[in-house]
């Protein structure tokens, strides 16, 4: 279920709406069998990581960070950094971010599109079998 980082290397998923529910269009599939993607990332030691998500134009891939199954804190994001990953990436499929002053330990990064979840989270282009190629780095 959960693959390994290997940083500054290219890994693709596919987040899938395969599984979603017709009957729930808000939620497509939001809690659904491959909308989501998940990988492990070992830090050590403590620092950064910046973690890019791209897929094809016109696309919304997004990712969250979590540690513990609790999301990464915004409030922790110095001023005029990004360190959110779930922006709006419609215009160029690409999603970016960065997370500063990490502690060591593991970590888990959510991947998914978001036209995969359903209307909640964005009903166009709608749902689709959609490649994201993920790439984390340190710097």
């Amino acid at each position: 279920m959960y693959r390994t980082v290997a940083f500054g290397v290219p890994q693709t998923i596919v987040s899938t709406a395969r599984f979603a529910d017709p009957d729930f269009p808000d939620l497509r599939g939001f809690n659904r069998l491959g909308a989501r993607r998940y990988f492990r990332i070992d830090v050590s030691p403590a620092g950064r990581l910046n973690v890019v998500a791209q897929g094809a134009v016109g696309t919304d891939p997004d990712f969250n960070l979590l540690r513990n199954g609790i999301p990464f804190d915004q409030s922790l994001c110095p001023a005029g950094e990004d360190c959110d990953g779930e922006n709006d990436s419609l215009s160029d499929g690409r999603e970016a971010a960065s997370y500063p002053g990490l502690t060591a330990g593991t970590y888990v990064l959510e991947v998914y599109d978001c036209s995969n979840l359903g209307a909640s989270c964005r009903d166009t282009p709608g749902p689709g079998e959609r490649s994201i190629t993920v790439t984390v780095t340190r710097p």
